[in-house]
C-alpha cells in the first residue's frame, strides 16, 4: 500500500492536520510546493492574522503596511492593538554605573523583605545590562526621528486606507495600550509593573491623537472602542483629558468611524501640570536622580490652570459620544494625577464633574443598555438626569469608586429602583459621599442581593432580579480607618485603576 503524501490530502484533511501546528511551522509548510501554500492557507492559518499588535515603531508599522497591501493577510484583521512604547533607562543606567539593582516585582512578591534593598550584580549581569541600554538608546533615537518626521502617523494612516479599502466593514476591535522597556530589551511590562507614570501617560496621549487622526482621515469603522481600559494590562495607565480638545468631532469624516460602534470602554486622565522643576523634569520612576532642590523651583501658575480649566476637553467627549447612535454599552473611567499645589488639585477635582455635567445634558444615546461610571466626582441631580433620559433601554448599571462631595445618593438609588426604569443588574461598589464610604444594609446572602466589601465587608453591593426594585439602604461608614492586610490590597488595587493616593 502507498503512503499518502500531504499533497494528496483532500483540503479538509490538510486543515486538520494544521490546525495541530504553530504559526512558524505552517509558514514553513506553504513554502513547500505551490499545493501545500493554497492548501496551507485555510481558517486555522487566517486566524493568526484575526488579532494583532502592532507596537507603533517603524519595524512593525511598516510590517502592517505590507500586510494590509494588496488585500493581504492583515486584512484579515479584526482586533487591532495600538502600543505605545516607552523606553525607560533608569534601572539599567544605575546597573552599569553603580553595579546594583532593586528587586524587581515577581522577586518582591516571592519575598517582601527585599523591598527596597540594593542587590549586587555580577559581572555578567552588568555587562548584559550595558548592552540593553545601548539598544534602548538606540531605539529611543530611532522612535524620536520617527515621530518628528511624523513617519508614524503617514504608516498608520497607509495601513488604514489599505483596510478601508479591502475591509468595508471595518474593524471588529481596536484598543490602545502603552507598554514599557526598564529591566531589559526583551520583556515589555505593562504600566502597572514600573513607576514612570508621566512618560506612560504622555505616550498614551500620543497613540490617542496618531489613532484618531488616522481613523478620521481613512473612515475606517470600529465596532468595540478600547481606550487604555483593558485590564490588568493598563491598569496605571490612562488618556489625558486635554488629548480630544484639537479634535473637530463635528467634522463629517468621523461619523462612518462611530456610526456602527457598539461598545465604548476608555479611561481617562487630569490633564498632565507640573507645579514645580522637580515634577516637569521627572518621569516618576525614583531611580530617575534629580536635585530635589528643583522643588523650589515654581512653575507660573496661570496657564497650568488655563489648561485644567479648558472645558473643550470634557465638551469633546460628549461630542464624540453623541457620534456613537448604535452605542450599547459605555464604560467611563477617571484616572487622577496628584498635583503637588494645592490650588491646581482643587481645580482638577472640581473640573472631572465636568464629564457627566456635559453628558447629563446631551441628547439620549438611543440603545445604550449598559453602563459603568468609575472613578469620578458627580453632582447627583445630573447623574439622576443621565439616567432618566437612557431610562427606556438601559438595562446593567455599575457605580464603581464615584464620589458625590455636595448632594447624596438618595435620589440616584430613588432613581435607579424607580417605577421608570427596567434595571436587570445594578453593582454599586466604593462610593464616597462627603469622603465617607457607603455600607449597605441588608443581610450579605439575598434571593438576589449580595452585599460584600473589603472596607468593613459592606461597601459592595449588587443586585439583579427583581430585587433590583428594592429600596437600596446605606448609612456612612463613621467607624475608625481599618488598616487590614486585606485593606492594603484594596487600596492599592483602587490606586492603580483610579489614581491617586
Amino acid at each position: 500500500m502507498n503512503s499518502l503524501s500531504l499533497e494528496s490530502l483532500t483540503n479538509e484533511l490538510f486543515e486538520y492536520v494544521v490546525s495541530y501546528l504553530q504559526l512558524n511551522d505552517i509558514k514553513n509548510l506553504r513554502l513547500a510546493s505551490r499545493s501545500t501554500a493554497y492548501k496551507g492557507t485555510q481558517d486555522t492559518f487566517r486566524s493568526f492574522f484575526r488579532a494583532k499588535h502592532v507596537d507603533l515603531i517603524k519595524s512593525d508599522l511598516s510590517s502592517f503596511v505590507r500586510l494590509t497591501s494588496h488585500n493581504g493577510l492583515g486584512c484579515r484583521v479584526e482586533d487591532l492593538t495600538l502600543v505605545g512604547v516607552v523606553y525607560n533607562p533608569f534601572a539599567l543606567q544605575n546597573i552599569v554605573k553603580n553595579g546594583y539593582r532593586y528587586a524587581r516585582k515577581k522577586e518582591l512578591a516571592e519575598n517582601h523583605q527585599l523591598q527596597g534593598r540594593r542587590l549586587s550584580c555580577t559581572e555578567v549581569e552588568i555587562s548584559k545590562a550595558r548592552g540593553d541600554l545601548e539598544t534602548m538608546n538606540r531605539r529611543q533615537a530611532e522612535d524620536e526621528d520617527l515621530q518628528r518626521q511624523a513617519s508614524d502617523v503617514l504608516l498608520l494612516r497607509d495601513a488604514f486606507t489599505n483596510l478601508a479599502m479591502q475591509k468595508r466593514s471595518g474593524l471588529r476591535k481596536l484598543s490602545l495600550e502603552v507598554m514599557v522597556y526598564r529591566d531589559d530589551m526583551a520583556t515589555k511590562l505593562p504600566p502597572s509593573d514600573v513607576k514612570c507614570w508621566k512618560w506612560i501617560i504622555e505616550a498614551a496621549s500620543r497613540v490617542f491623537q496618531i489613532t484618531f487622526s488616522c481613523l478620521r482621515d481613512t473612515q475606517v469603522p470600529i465596532h468595540l472602542l478600547d481606550i487604555f481600559h483593558k485590564k490588568p494590562v493598563s491598569l496605571a495607565c490612562s488618556m489625558p483629558c486635554e488629548t480630544l480638545s484639537p479634535f473637530d468631532f463635528n467634522v463629517p469624516t468621523f461619523a462612518p468611524v462611530f456610526s456602527g460602534l457598539k461598545t465604548m470602554l476608555i479611561s481617562v486622565s487630569d490633564p498632565i501640570v507640573c507645579g514645580d522643576e522637580y515634577q516637569a523634569q521627572g518621569c516618576g520612576d525614583p531611580e530617575q536622580h534629580l536635585d530635589f532642590a528643583l522643588v523650589n523651583q515654581k512653575r507660573d501658575l496661570v496657564p497650568l490652570r488655563a489648561r485644567i480649566q479648558d472645558e473643550t476637553s470634557y465638551s469633546n467627549f460628549t461630542k464624540m459620544l453623541q457620534l456613537c447612535q448604535e452605542l450599547l454599552e459605555l464604560d467611563l473611567s477617571g484616572y487622577v494625577l496628584l498635583s503637588t499645589v494645592h490650588d491646581l488639585e482643587d481645580r482638577k477635582e472640581t473640573m472631572r464633574a465636568q464629564y457627566m455635567h456635559y453628558m447629563s445634558r446631551m441628547p439620549p444615546l438611543p440603545h445604550l443598555r449598559k453602563l459603568r461610571l468609575a472613578g469620578l466626582p458627580v453632582n447627583d441631580h445630573e447623574l439622576v438626569n443621565f439616567l432618566k433620559n437612557h431610562s427606556t433601554r438601559l438595562r446593567d448599571v455599575e457605580l464603581n469608586n464615584v464620589s458625590i462631595e455636595r448632594g447624596s445618593f438618595k435620589p440616584v438609588f430613588y432613581c435607579l429602583t424607580g417605577k421608570h426604569m427596567s434595571l436587570e443588574v445594578i453593582h454599586l461598589e466604593d462610593l464616597t459621599e462627603r469622603d465617607r464610604l457607603l455600607q449597605y444594609e441588608g443581610e450579605f446572602e439575598q434571593k438576589f442581593t449580595r452585599i460584600s466589601g473589603d472596607y468593613a465587608r459592606r461597601n459592595v453591593m449588587r443586585r439583579w432580579g427583581e430585587d433590583t426594585k428594592k429600596e437600596i439602604e446605606y448609612y456612612l461608614y463613621e467607624g475608625r480607618s481599618i488598616d487590614t492586610g486585606r485593606v492594603r490590597v484594596w487600596r492599592q488595587r483602587r490606586k492603580l485603576e483610579f489614581g491617586g493616593r
